[in-house]
């Protein structure tokens, strides 16, 4: 039997004059309601200047 699955892509706005720590607060808040929703996470990618885009699989059924 195989798994079927729903992929999801997110970008993440965090603001880029806040310190660190609030940078890393922002991402794990929405990683943590992606996760409450079912969302686990598969990759995270960020170019030069650019905000995380986060890979996220969901399992159907």
């Amino acid at each position: 039997m195989s798994r079927k699955w729903q992929y999801k892509v997110a970008t993440i706005k965090v603001s880029s004059f806040s310190k660190l720590e609030k940078r890393d607060q922002q991402l794990e808040e929405a990683l943590n309601r992606f996760a409450l929703e079912g969302w686990e996470l598969l990759s995270v990618t960020q170019a030069y200047g650019a905000h995380p885009r986060l890979y996220m699989r969901k399992h159907l059924g």
